[in-house]
């Protein structure tokens, strides 16, 4: 019975350890105020598609999922509502032109591009970067890319569709 009771306090805990660890998905409406505001401010006519939180390098964020003018926008946000990171969406024919170069010249050329995204770190003075979704058969990867073109992360995401 001991045992039993520990084994349940060792589940529980794990259970609680990835619970913080990851992303949690809210409501609008459970947003701090700051950050319903923001979200407001600076996308007043998208649609909201989806909220989370989560503990990013020990600070609470809040994300916001929206289709802004017919582009996919994660928006990520402060708990003051101060807006941090945004990720757009964006057409092969709109990633520079030392992105797309450099991809031609990689390893992964074979591969297809089936999203790009421009990330930018607001309140920084790093220019965009640059995030390529490919897919090399079934290996999934995703490839990120300074405005010169240079590779600056590589993350394999996995198999599958």
């Amino acid at each position: 019975m001991r045992t039993l009771a520990i084994a349940a306090a060792l589940v529980a805990a794990g259970w609680t350890v990835v619970a913080m660890a990851g992303e949690v998905r809210v409501k609008f409406e459970d947003l701090p105020a700051a950050v319903r505001a923001s979200v407001q401010k600076h996308y007043p006519s998208a649609q909201r598609l989806g909220f989370s939180r989560e503990r990013e390098h020990g600070r609470l964020m809040f994300e916001a999922e929206l289709n802004n003018d017919g582009r996919h926008v994660d928006a990520s946000f402060d708990s003051l509502g101060v807006l941090k990171l945004e990720e757009t969406t964006i057409p092969w024919h709109e990633v520079p032109q030392p992105v797309r170069t450099s991809f031609a010249a990689s390893r992964h050329a074979g591969g297809s591009v089936t999203r790009s995204e421009r990330i930018v770190e607001l309140g920084s003075k790093l220019p965009p970067r640059y995030e390529l979704a490919i897919r090399e058969g079934d290996l999934r990867s995703e490839l990120e890319y300074d405005s010169s073109g240079r590779l600056v992360h590589e993350e394999k995401i996995g198999r599958g569709d």
